[in-house]
């Protein structure tokens, strides 16, 4: 993987079912199996559910061969604070998956993001999201460091006109995100997710596992070219 520093993605969006964990379950992996001198981080803020937190803890368990991903699941702000600070002594990677709420813990993670991914659907509702994801990218903007907007959509159906057209009107906000990509084909990912492994490493030939690690890739691509 390009670019010297470690990774701190936060996968971030106040609305629910976008795909938010699946997406931060994918790139935790990706950066596991791309950058093999750090270690990776997953940071699951959703006490609600906590998918990413069992999709790691699982991994572990089930595949002992596969590239480690390690989580956490921080309970509060200074909690989460402190791992961020213990995390960057020794240089890992960090993927948090957010709740879909503006929550303390998420505003935070936002605060130390180095790239923001905001996954959308392919819809009108959806897009209406895009004023808040702005209000976000000011509120945790830092002028040292700003971090960079990615946006992605999940669950998309080129079968129906409103997917397209909405894909095509976020494609155009290139003002506030970099588009890194659509994901599709959900059946084989749910496969994937149920045994605690990417598409990729279930099917790699699958479109799903070319259209997860095409994203995965560009979200990584997009944030090291900062680096440059």
């Amino acid at each position: 993987m390009a670019g010297k520093d470690p990774k701190i993605f936060v996968i971030f969006g106040n609305k629910g079912g976008t795909g938010k964990s699946m997406l931060a379950e994918h790139l935790a992996v990706y950066l596991a199996e791309t950058d093999l001198d750090r270690s990776v981080v997953l940071m699951d803020l959703d006490a609600r559910q906590g998918d990413s937190l069992l999709f790691a803890s699982g991994r572990t368990e089930k595949w002992a061969d596969a590239p480690a991903v390690d989580a956490f699941a921080p309970k509060d702000v200074p909690e989460l604070q402190a791992a961020f600070t213990r995390l960057a002594k020794i240089g890992a990677n960090i993927v948090v998956d957010c709740p879909p709420a503006d929550s303390p813990l998420a505003m935070e993670a936002c605060r130390h993001a180095e790239a923001i991914i905001f996954p959308f659907r392919a819809g009108a509702h959806d897009l209406r999201a895009l004023g808040r994801a702005t209000e976000i990218a000011r509120a945790t903007y830092r002028p040292d460091r700003p971090p960079v907007l990615l946006a992605a959509v999940n669950f998309f159906d080129q079968r129906t006109l409103e997917a397209r057209i909405a894909l095509d009107a976020l494609k155009e906000r290139s003002d506030v995100f970099t588009f890194v990509g659509v994901i599709s084909q959900r059946t084989s990912i749910n496969e994937a997710l149920m045994v605690n492994l990417a598409a990729w490493e279930l099917r790699p030939k699958s479109p799903a596992a070319k259209e997860t690690r095409s994203v995965c890739a560009n979200a990584v691509n997009a944030l090291n070219a900062r680096f440059k």
